[in-house]
């Protein structure tokens, strides 16, 4: 599985954030075998969903129902927008765990998928516990960096497969070449999360069709 995050980059804003997952998505028909996913911002989230046929994302949702509230994603209203499912705790937008409890249990209610984000492999096995979709292990250090999870922390990967259970686990932070996704796998991942090293990209889709070849050794899904 590999999923995309447009953040806020200019690259992935208004008309650029459909035109964006088009083209990627018609870059993912080469590895069929391969689950893809993108997360455009709040704002663009609707839009995209409802243009293109694939496994859309929200960067977040507020632990919140639907109803008397302001300047809040509610679960309910990504799902309404178009969400397969929803990150939560993501290192730029953290929550505590009463938060994190509370989003999860909400967006399984109205059939979000969920993908927690955990900076540790002890924060891998406190989430585990919680049941959710995925998880993705990211070092805070290394996110936006050229250097990976994979070459620099790569037993610290192995350690949190080893935490996330039956969990899939995902990694990210400066994911940007192939042989990051493979060490990655061969660690016992199932995948990755990738931002500025495609979004960001002179050739997006080029760079995309790179990381997506990292899978094409593992056996179809």
């Amino acid at each position: 599985m590999l999923v995309i995050n447009f953040k806020t980059y200019p690259q992935a804003i208004g008309p650029n954030a459909l035109e964006l997952t088009r083209s990627l998505l018609d870059a993912a028909k080469t590895y069929p075998n391969v689950t893809v996913g993108f997360a455009p911002s709040p704002a663009e989230l609707a839009e995209v969903a409802s243009h293109v046929d694939g496994q859309i994302w929200a960067q977040h949702v507020d632990p919140i129902p639907a109803g008397q509230q302001t300047g809040f994603l509610s679960p309910a209203d990504a799902k309404a927008a178009g969400a397969t499912g929803t990150f939560l705790n993501h290192s730029e937008h953290p929550l505590n765990i009463e938060e994190i409890k509370k989003g999860l249990d909400l967006a399984h209610q109205v059939g979000l998928k969920i993908l927690i984000f955990a900076r540790s492999p002890e924060q891998v096995k406190v989430f585990r516990d919680l049941s959710p979709d995925f998880i993705a292990y990211e070092p805070p250090e290394l996110i936006g960096r050229t250097i990976s999870v994979s070459t620099a922390k790569p037993e610290v990967i192995k350690e949190a497969v080893a935490q996330s259970g039956n969990i899939p686990l995902l990694v990210g932070a400066g994911i940007h070449e192939k042989s990051d996704i493979t060490s990655a796998l061969a660690l016992g991942a199932a995948g990755a999360v990738v931002s500025s090293a495609i979004v960001t990209a002179q050739d997006p889709k080029a760079i995309f069709l790179k990381l997506l070849s990292g899978f094409e050794s593992q056996p179809p899904a």
